[in-house]
């Protein structure tokens, strides 16, 4: 979702001398094999100097990741023919979990159009990093403190957020801090005074707060039916062992809790009057 919100982080992390404006980045399956590729950042349609972006992202070590990777890219570009550059944008979380190519596969790795990123690097930016990898230090921060301080420096440096942008934003807060309620994250990023009624933050907490007034509003419904209807019992007996009962004792009833009209309930069967009931 963030490569495709944010297109231009290929080109952000590889580098390039290029806006990223107009890129998109889509999932395309190879149709010859069965293979599919993680992503592709493709530049608008007639811009033939601009480069295709293969990304693939890998946090699991895979021995044949590399051959894998390779095969991929040469179906694609056999099977569409594109006439621009391209660049291969290979995604670790850290060093360790890169593994070594085959030997058949050894020689690709050498080619100038692959890039390795490892995340971890990039938990420290430049005051002049791009938006785009700004994101991206938000997603590699690392511990709850650090997570939580650059979430509300970041969204107090780019007010005012755009609806989706904020959308994103609360969805990597919930993907990396998940004990958090959308409560919290709300009071976190202040914004109590937002408008964000179109946005899904905002109808997320709005029906987490629906569900719970539903919630206590049956509870009540279901503990005010059950003292009604103990009342009415209650007064029917009277009426069958004592005759019409008083507007006082009828109003004493129906004001009674579930537990007093229990006990009173049981205490009829050997009450000799309503003053003895109620004794």
């Amino acid at each position: 979702r963030l490569f495709k919100q944010r297109p231009r982080f290929g080109v952000d992390l590889l580098g390039l001398n290029d806006s990223g404006k107009g890129y998109v980045f889509v999932s395309e399956e190879v149709k010859q094999t069965s293979f599919r590729i993680d992503g592709i950042f493709r530049p608008p349609k007639h811009h033939s100097r601009r480069p295709l972006i293969f990304a693939e992202v890998q946090f699991q070590p895979d021995e044949f990741l590399y051959s894998r990777l390779f095969t991929e890219i040469s179906l694609y570009l056999k099977h569409n023919e594109p006439q621009q550059p391209w660049y291969a944008l290979i995604i670790y979380p850290n060093q360790s979990v890169e593994r070594p190519p085959t030997p058949a596969f050894q020689p690709y790795t050498q080619l100038p159009q692959i890039r390795r990123i490892y995340l971890d690097r990039y938990q420290s930016l430049p005051s002049d990093a791009s938006l785009s990898l700004q994101w991206l230090q938000l997603i590699v921060a690392d511990g709850v403190e650090a997570t939580i301080e650059q979430v509300k420096q970041f969204h107090q440096s780019h007010q005012p957020l755009a609806v989706n942008d904020l959308d994103l934003l609360e969805t990597i807060v919930s993907y990396k801090l998940p004990q958090l309620t959308a409560e919290d994250i709300k009071a976190m990023l202040n914004l109590a005074d937002a408008d964000l009624k179109q946005s899904r933050f905002y109808q997320d907490i709005v029906r987490i707060g629906e569900q719970r007034g539903e919630k206590r509003g049956e509870q009540r419904g279901k503990q005010q039916g059950e003292q009604i209807g103990k009342a009415n019992m209650l007064l029917t007996q009277i009426t069958f062992k004592f005759g019409k009962p008083s507007q006082a004792v009828v109003k004493r009833v129906k004001n009674a809790e579930v537990e007093q009209l229990d006990s009173w309930s049981r205490r009829i069967l050997t009450a000799n009057s309503v003053a003895e009931l109620f004794a």
